[in-house]
Formats: structure tokens, sequence, C-alpha cells
């Protein structure tokens, strides 16, 4: 019954978002602006069935059995693209590797974590040489981190906890910060924002949360990379985008946590900071404009940002943006809730992100796109995304090096 329950939150949480005003709709919800809609399970289009950009490939179900990849995150393991995923069927994270290359053959999926202490807000990172999951637990909240037990990640070692003192870890990221893993994440009790890092380069022994923004009230949608050295955060700052980085490489002290946009209240939702041409930056959705949005500071320690930009001027588009360098260039796959509710993407004309084209539709078929995950495959684009319709994870890999005109 708790398994169930803390279910349904998640799905209420990463559907409806994290407080605020709603965006200029009448018919937005108080917290998202709009409900991602999802149709009942019905029949499955074949991926030839599936209408798609002619600048990519098929869009290929990577698994087909039950509900999977609810909660996702792809990298490229060992030179071939991975994706951790929540199974809902039969209630564990699962991970599966390609077998190529280009990800036109899948392997088998390999249980990570058993429905022990299986969760969503999944975060996949290869660390010290081997994947790694840090997740929330569906059954007691807590934060976990799991390894794999080889570099391929054939087979997993027992989760560990991050934080055990956290009952509602949400909107995780996890990366390697001075050879070290390194998570951040949002409380939905406390309603603050917690960075956590290993002792030692495997993630066997956790040091004690440190709150980087005390003083202002957050629920999270935190994004973590490493910043000229140190360990850096985006997050919806109380209803701004914030941004706060560390004074040491371990984590220890951070600086003032800063308002990226102080004017533009109920912003910084889904929030995906990058090192973009040596300054952070970051792609996220602003429910009050209900638009795609990216900003990009000035200098290379992110005290002061640029004004931020629209990328997508379409109503309720840019939700669960993934920002990554292609091609030199910073490019951005998203979901919208507007044309059909599927899946987009746009790539920069510049290494800044100063000047922008119009998106691509990467997957026109209804209700797909959700929970993007953007990496470069084999020197192409390639994103792993959830079909709402479908049930299914999907893999779909640009044909050439920029996935664009």
């Amino acid at each position: 019954m708790r398994t169930l329950f803390s279910l349904l939150c998640f799905v209420l949480l990463v559907l409806t978002g994290c407080g605020g005003t709603a965006a200029p709709d009448s018919r937005s919800d108080t917290r998202l602006n709009r409900p991602l809609m999802s149709p009942l399970p019905g029949s499955r289009p074949s991926g030839s069935d599936r209408s798609v950009s002619a600048l990519w490939g098929s869009d290929l179900r990577v698994v087909t059995d039950g509900d999977t990849g609810a909660g996702l995150e792809m990298e490229v393991v060992e030179g071939l693209p991975a994706i951790a995923y929540y199974d809902n069927t039969n209630s564990n994270i699962s991970y599966i590797r390609a077998l190529d290359a280009n990800g036109e053959s899948w392997g088998e999926p390999v249980v990570a974590v058993s429905s022990a202490t299986a969760g969503y807000f999944i975060s996949l990172e290869v660390i010290h040489g081997r994947p790694a999951i840090a997740y929330a637990s569906l059954v007691d909240g807590h934060l976990w981190y799991v390894r794999a037990a080889d570099k391929e990640g054939q087979s997993w070692q027992a989760p560990l906890h991050a934080d055990p003192v956290v009952v509602s870890a949400a909107y995780i990221s996890l990366a390697e910060i001075d050879k070290r893993p390194a998570i951040s994440y949002g409380d939905f009790d406390s309603q603050r924002v917690y960075y956590v890092c290993a002792n030692d380069k495997k993630g066997e022994d956790w040091n004690e949360r440190v709150s980087i923004d005390p003083e202002q009230p957050s629920l999270g949608f935190t994004s973590l990379a490493e910043v000229a050295g140190n360990p850096a955060i985006s997050f919806q700052r109380s209803q701004y985008l914030g941004y706060a980085r560390a004074l040491d490489k371990d984590g220890a002290t951070w600086g003032p946590a800063i308002f990226v946009t102080p004017d533009d209240v109920n912003s910084g939702q889904y929030t995906s900071l990058l090192v973009i041409n040596g300054n952070p930056a970051v792609a996220y959705h602003d429910a009050r404009r209900a638009n795609l949005m990216y900003v990009r500071a000035t200098d290379t320690l992110g005290a002061n940002w640029q004004a931020p930009q629209i990328l997508d001027p379409l109503l309720f588009s840019g939700y669960f943006p993934s920002l990554q360098v292609v091609n030199g260039n910073p490019a951005i796959a998203y979901h919208e809730q507007n044309q059909g509710f599927n899946l987009r993407y746009l790539r920069s004309l510049d290494a800044n992100g100063d000047a922008w084209p119009a998106p691509t539709v990467v997957d026109t078929f209804a209700f797909s796109g959700f929970l993007p995950s953007l990496r470069v495959v084999n020197g192409n684009p390639a994103i792993a995304h959830y079909g709402t319709f479908d049930l299914d994870l999907l893999y779909i890999r640009a044909d050439d090096a920029n996935g664009d005109l």
C-alpha cells in the first residue's frame, strides 16, 4: 500500500510540478499550469508507423514488456548507449545497454535495484569507470545510491544510503565531482535543496548532507555540475530560477545562492545545468510564460548572468529539458504539451547559445517525449524518452552530427 501511494504521489509531483502561480490559461493547474494528459494504453503503432523528423532515424522501442521508462536517464557506458529506468510493472529499477555503438539493437534488461528499495527520480552517471544510479525510494523516501559490479553494468552491487535522514527526496542529480560521486536533490518535507558527496571514489561511504540555501524555500528541480572545479547546482529557488556554487571542491561550504531570474516569478522548473563554452548555462521551463528558456552566465563561476531567452514561443513547451553540447554548440531535447504532446529538439547556431533556430519536431506521435535524456551517441545526438501512450521506453538517434537543419 505504501508503494502504491508513493507511486501516485510521484506521478502527481512530476506532472503537476511544484508551487507557483498559474500560467495564463484557464485550463491551468495551479502548480504546473497544465497537467500532462495521457490516454489509456491502446494499440501500439510500430516504429515505421510513427512520424519522425527526416533528420532522425526510427524511434526504437528499447523495452516493450509492460510499463517501462517512467523515470529514466541515458549515458554512454563503455562506448555504447545505456539507460537506467523505472519498471513500473515489476516495481524495480532496471538498466539496459545497447549491443552496438549507434543503439540500433539492445541487450536484455538487468535489474539494478529490486522492489525492496526501488523508486523514481533516477539519475545515471559513470562513476569511477562504472555506471551508477542515484534515486529516491518509493518505500521509505530516502536517497539511495547503487553502483554496478562491472564496467558494462551487467551486474549490480547492493544499494547504499546516500542520505538516510530525508524521507521525501526528489529531483535528484548525480555527477562525478572531484573524482567522487555527488548528488543534489530536493526535500519536500523541509522544502530545501541539499548536496551530499561520498568520501571515496566508488561511493561506499557518504558525508552528511549540506543545505545549500537554508534561507529560501525550494522543492527542487535540481541539476548538478562541476563548475570551475567546484560543485554547482541550478534549482527553483522559491519561485525563481536559482543557482549556487560551492566554495570548495568537497561542497562543504557554499557561496550565497542567487536569483538568476529575479524578475520572472514561477520560473526555474525542470532545470538542466551544463558548462557551455566555459560558462555555466541552464535550460529550464518557465511556468509563467509556459515556454522553454535558456540562460548563460557572463563569467566562469556563475556570479552574473545574461537575460534569459525564450527558445520556443509555443505555449506549454519546454517541459523536462535536457541540455548537452552537440557538435560544439548547446542543444536541448524537451517535451511540449500544446501541439500533440511530442518530442522536440533544437541546437544553437553558435557555441554560447546566443542565437537559436526554430525547433525540430523529432517524434510527432502523440504523447511521446516524456522525460527526454539527450546524449551524443557515436558522434550524433540521441534521445531516450518515455511514451505515455505506448508505456514504453523509447530511443531515437539523429542521422547527422547536428540533428537539425
